[in-house]
């Protein structure tokens, strides 16, 4: 209450036969405060809970696994707006991750980033619709932000498709009544890839980096859990299963004012955690079973290999990971090291490398196969005939533009824009922009607008 969230709702799911044990959608029914609007059955952001159903299409459809590797790094992307950079919740960027990783510690960057490799929005709408989520708009619309929240999910509808994860890839509607008609059953996910998410979202050591080892989140026995949180915490939510419930919980306002700052685990995540007790002190907790056909393996968390024999004990980085036995990754080679042991980047690890947010250099090197000067130029900001306004009204608009390239030290030139190192101040017309390669003479031009409001 003190951090101006008024209300709540909660969903609880018995996995086997979708029958809905506790629905709870407002305080009273009679409170003048929006007691008859049922927060179980009002479309809101879902924050991050839709990340693990992107990663389960790339595991899907790629014969990925969950130590696969994902550059983790500044990606900006062209939307109808213009361009969009995503900025994780640490306002950092990490390099390379893995699929745990990124999951676990709900990296925003890495999750479009992998959205993006899969096909964008659309693969992941029509996953979700199977499972009986529904969006008014085009997925592309909603763009790469699906992933982490841009389109609005009912509570109820988000907490069942978590249980087809728990179920292991099995759909069916839930329903409110004891005994129920035959319901039609499908299988939109693999037992396999349910299992490996499920896997991910129970591993308290995996998402320490950002919740720390005794959040909420942490069970007394194996639970997966995914937590949510809307870019202006208007919605927090948090959703989890064992072998036998699914609880999904929303916190926020239903006037869509914001709360002081919460988020999914600091409110909606200690619901949860109660009533997962509540649920299980005297129903023993199980977890979903593992399929036969997942083997575990030994793997580098930096570049996904797996090793061929079990590591020695005094080597660092190694880490047990589970797999598809028909879809193993590639075996660890010499050539993924520097002669000091540390593991080798592509190139397009370089701006990353360098930047303050790589504490990593003692275990990382940059791949010097593919010199940085002899790749091919390519301008990051601004995108050719990208058009920027100017408002004087608001607050946030300025007239600087940070310049980016793939270049460690690049030089920029306009004969209309006066330009300090990485930084262009904006006026009105149409400019000419030339990156320059100060190392070989290479130059490459693009022209963009800026209009004043």
């Amino acid at each position: 209450r003190d951090k101006n969230a008024r209300h709540a709702a909660l969903v609880v799911i018995h996995n086997h036969t979708r029958q809905i044990l506790a629905f709870h959608g407002s305080p009273d029914f009679q409170s003048p405060d929006g007691g008859q609007i049922n927060g179980a059955l009002t479309p809101r952001s879902p924050g991050s809970t839709l990340k693990p159903f992107t990663y389960a299409l790339a595991i899907e459809n790629q014969n990925l696994f969950p130590g696969t590797i994902i550059a983790d790094i500044p990606t900006p992307y062209k939307t109808a707006e213009g361009l969009d950079a995503p900025k994780n919740f640490d306002r950092k960027h990490h390099g390379p991750v893995t699929f745990r990783h990124a999951l676990a510690n709900s990296l925003n960057v890495s999750a479009m980033r992998t959205l993006n490799q899969i096909g964008g929005p659309q693969p992941l709408a029509d996953l979700l619709q199977q499972m009986d989520i529904e969006f008014p708009k085009p997925p592309e619309e909603y763009g790469l932000g699906l992933t982490i929240g841009s389109a609005e999910v009912p509570l109820l509808h988000l907490t069942n498709a978590f249980t087809t994860l728990a179920t292991l890839g099995k759909y069916q509607k839930p329903t409110f009544l004891l005994k129920s008609p035959p319901r039609k059953t499908s299988h939109p996910l693999s037992a396999e890839t349910s299992y490996l998410i499920a896997h991910i979202l129970s591993d308290n050591t995996a998402r320490t980096h950002t919740f720390g080892l005794n959040s909420p989140l942490k069970l007394p026995f194996p639970c997966a859990v995914k937590t949510g949180t809307s870019s202006d915490f208007r919605d927090n939510l948090c959703i989890g299963f064992t072998g036998d419930f699914t609880v999904g919980v929303w916190v926020g306002n239903f006037d869509f004012s914001r709360t002081d700052k919460l988020t999914g685990v600091n409110s909606a995540a200690p619901i949860l955690h109660q009533t997962f007790l509540a649920l299980h002190a005297n129903h023993p907790p199980t977890f979903p079973q593992q399929p036969k056909t997942l083997t575990q393996i030994s793997i580098d968390p930096r570049n996904g290999h797996r090793f061929l024999s079990t590591p020695q004990k005094k080597h660092s980085h190694h880490r047990p990971e589970l797999c598809h036995q028909n879809h193993l990754p590639l075996p660890i080679s010499p050539e993924d090291y520097s002669p000091e042991g540390k593991a080798l980047l592509s190139q397009e690890y370089a701006e990353w490398f360098h930047s303050p947010d790589n504490t990593r250099n003692h275990h990382l090197a940059l791949r010097a196969d593919r010199p940085f000067q002899n790749l091919a130029l390519k301008i990051l900001t601004p995108l050719p005939d990208a058009t920027y306004y100017l408002d004087p009204e608001l607050p946030s608009s300025n007239p600087y533009l940070t310049l980016e390239s793939n270049l460690l030290s690049p030089q920029w030139s306009s004969p209309t824009l006066n330009i300090k190192k990485n930084t262009a101040t904006l006026t009105p017309g149409t400019h000419t922009l030339t990156l320059t390669n100060p190392d070989n003479g290479d130059t490459l031009s693009t022209t963009f607008s800026v209009e004043s409001l």
